[in-house]
């Protein structure tokens, strides 16, 4: 029993240095994230400007980064591409009886919609500026009712997205940190 205490904290030490190397994509120096280019492919020209707002706010207020001020050979730079955006229907709700309507199509009418927005990251490090260090797709959604005004609901639910999709990959640059 005695010989096997040393081991098994050998091997505690060994496994927690070795996820630490493997996994370290930015140099612990640079902390600062500078929001690059966001190319937008999608039908909502917002879209690019909310990510950038949210991507900024998101890296400003996490533990271990910083937004980057001004161009510096020592900041990370995250370039992102919005890919696609898909609307689709999710409830549906029973407006007329059999009585009331003339074809089975007119019973019931969508409710509920939700968009699906996908994405493609890249980061740079500063060590390896042509290279990129973590690259990742990623997708998020965010659901809108019917309402009268429906650009007022789908201005909220891009909102929503956007927060969502920055939160996403803010977390999976610091996990891998």
């Amino acid at each position: 029993m005695k010989n096997l205490l040393p081991a098994f904290i050998t091997v505690l030490l060994l496994n927690s240095c070795a996820y630490q190397f493997s996994n370290a994509t930015l140099p612990p120096e640079s902390r600062h994230l500078a929001v690059e280019e966001i190319t937008n492919l999608t039908s909502e020209a917002e879209l690019s400007v909310l990510l950038r707002n949210a991507l900024q706010e998101r890296i400003a207020n996490e533990p271990g980064l910083s937004l980057a001020r001004g161009r510096k050979n020592q900041d990370a730079r995250l370039f992102v591409r919005l890919k696609n955006i898909h609307n689709s229907s999710v409830a549906r709700a029973r407006l007329r009886e059999e009585r009331a309507r003339d074809e089975d199509a007119d019973a019931y009418q969508t409710v509920l919609y939700r968009i699906t927005l996908t994405a493609n990251y890249q980061l740079y490090s500063p060590a390896a500026p042509s290279q990129p260090c973590l690259t990742g797709d990623l997708s998020t959604t965010a659901d809108l009712p019917k309402m009268h005004d429906r650009e007022v609901a789908l201005r909220a639910a891009l909102r929503q997205a956007a927060i969502d999709l920055a939160g996403k990959i803010v977390s999976e640059i610091t996990e891998t940190r």
